[in-house]
């Protein structure tokens, strides 16, 4: 089915002017709809979408709270019908209000709920772009529970009332889809949309995938994208059986688009007609990057309050290769980008995170320290400081804790790489790590330092490990004659040479046995200690001399 809006106000939300009318809602206007919701045994209804409808077009709609209560402000006097659409039951049309100007109306509701049954499964063989509007009974069924769900998370985003404790990652994979390297990129508090997506005008001239300043954007879909006119318009849908429970709304762009689109399926929960999860993959690009199944998933959650959050979310992205021969690119590896995100207040609106925010600072190098891991003492979250070496962790616990930085220039002195702090939720507190300077170290290494220069620093293997165990040299000429230090790697990768001549080149070369594995030429002033890092990256140079 290429369209699936309803031709009755009486179906499913509409999509034409959802969007317009989801940014000026709660807008301050005077006369009022005060409403509870109750169902059939007089409980209250969390989470149904009520509008205020005039003209066949709602003018203002909102979400129950968790006592089943909603207050809408209409934009002017008059008589308005009160829609309510719930998820896993028939919409009702519950009457009539009639608002004067700075009236506000207070009235509760128990309506006769009826379940919505999702219809079976028919088989065809036509397409599901072959007729304007049709997709078949399950099809409409599901896009219609599909867009309350949508329509309650966009509502639950405006508000901006459920604050989401957002940790996102990445991770380096192989073509095959090995995970190389994961780490965590940012940990925050979050009051709306917990990734960055595009507007669906913007996706609808372009595409899912377009270059842009010497760089590609491949866009993830959310829900204002779900449900604008320009994403049903462009895609058929059609109904597929999945596996545990659930029933599928497949997607795919219409024949003849001529941008790169998305394809997939919206999960749903056959038995209650719970929005699950959406799964795509990108369409229309390179073939090689097709069979890639480059695309990603997002996982939606309704919460006990009756809102909507996008809980999970991860998109599988390109590492590609200029290649000069073939003037194209080669796919060497595979990217996921994702995050999760958690409810971060309790059941009385208290906030139960605290941030953490601070920096790392190289003294050995007079700038912040990218790479270090900063973590609490016995929580699990960790965070990588950034090229400025600062960092933001949220965090579940408060009162007194330990906080540790880890990194190769951490600890391998006494530092202050572990310290205590106070916690409180809701609040920030900053902590601040560095390494010690360079004359630190110096005075760690050598029984001297007064008078003389040398160098300090940590020395690698190949495989990226400390060289413990490996010798730092330098052989030079000073006058009429040959002079020659060398010092053994330390555990940690820590070395120093203590006596070095200022003013001369000095070939520093790490060794491991007969072989100098690799050479740095330096050239010190009086009285200079200085950082130095040795990495065995490069094949022997030659034997000792």
């Amino acid at each position: 089915m290429r369209r699936m809006k309803p031709d009755a106000p009486g179906g499913s939300p509409w999509t034409l002017g959802l969007l317009a009318l989801l940014l000026t809602a709660g807008r301050a206007e005077s006369q009022t709809l005060d409403l509870r919701l109750r169902d059939a045994a007089g409980g209250p209804v969390a989470g149904a979408i009520v509008r205020l409808i005039r003209d066949s077009a709602p003018v203002a709609q909102g979400l129950t709270d968790p006592a089943g209560r909603i207050r809408l402000r209409a934009p002017a006097p008059g008589s308005y019908r009160i829609r309510i659409d719930r998820i896993g039951f028939a919409g009702v049309n519950a009457g009539i209000v009639a608002l004067a100007l700075g009236d506000t109306y207070r009235t509760e509701l128990r309506p006769e709920w009826t379940p919505a049954v999702l219809p079976e499964l028919v088989a065809s063989r036509e397409s599901a772009c072959a007729r304007e509007g049709r997709g078949g009974p399950l099809a409409t069924a599901l896009w219609e529970e599909i867009q309350k769900a949508l329509t309650g998370n966009l509502l639950t985003l405006r508000a901006r009332a459920v604050p989401l404790h957002v940790t996102t990652f990445d991770r380096e994979l192989t073509t095959s889809g090995r995970v190389l390297r994961d780490r965590a990129t940012a940990s925050d508090l979050v009051r709306g949309q917990p990734y960055g997506a595009l507007s669906p005008a913007t996706l609808a001239e372009r595409g899912f995938v377009f270059s842009e300043n010497d760089s590609v954007t491949y866009a993830s879909p959310d829900a204002e994208l779900l449900l604008s006119d320009a994403f049903v318009a462009s895609h058929c849908f059609r109904a597929t059986e999945g596996d545990d429970a659930l029933v599928g709304l497949r997607f795919e762009p219409i024949p003849g688009r001529r941008v790169p689109d998305i394809s997939g399926v919206i999960w749903v929960h056959r038995s209650t007609g719970e929005l699950r999860v959406l799964e795509y993959v990108y369409t229309g690009i390179d073939q090689a990057l097709q069979r890639a199944r480059l695309g990603g998933w997002v996982r939606f959650l309704r919460l006990p309050t009756g809102a909507w959050i996008v809980d999970e979310w991860s998109v599988r992205l390109p590492v590609l290769r200029p290649t000069i021969l073939r003037r194209g690119v080669t796919l060497t590896g595979l990217r996921e980008s994702g995050g999760r995100a958690a409810l971060a207040i309790d059941g009385q609106g208290r906030l139960t995170r605290a941030i953490l925010t601070g920096r790392v600072y190289d003294s050995t190098a007079g700038t912040g320290l990218s790479g270090a891991i900063v973590r609490l003492e016995g929580q699990h979250d960790s965070m990588v400081t950034d090229a400025a070496g600062r960092f933001q962790l949220v965090v579940g616990v408060d009162g007194p804790q330990r906080v540790i930085a880890r990194h190769p220039k951490l600890g391998l002195i006494a530092d202050s790489s572990t310290k205590g702090v106070t916690l409180s939720m809701g609040q920030r507190t900053q902590v601040m790590f560095s390494v010690p300077p360079v004359v630190a170290f110096a005075r760690n290494l050598c029984r001297r330092v007064s008078n003389r220069s040398g160098l300090v620093g940590l020395a690698w293997r190949e495989d990226g490990e400390p060289a413990e165990g490996f010798t730092v040299r330098v052989t030079y000429r000073f006058g009429a004659r040959i002079l020659r230090e060398e010092t053994d790697v330390r555990p940690g990768g820590l070395f120093g040479l203590c006596d070095l001549r200022p003013g001369i080149d000095l070939p520093i070369r790490l060794h491991n046995g007969p072989e100098a594995l690799v050479e740095e030429t330096v050239r010190l002033v009086r009285n200079e200690f200085r950082w130095l890092e040795l990495r065995a990256a490069m094949p022997a140079l030659s034997r000792d001399q």
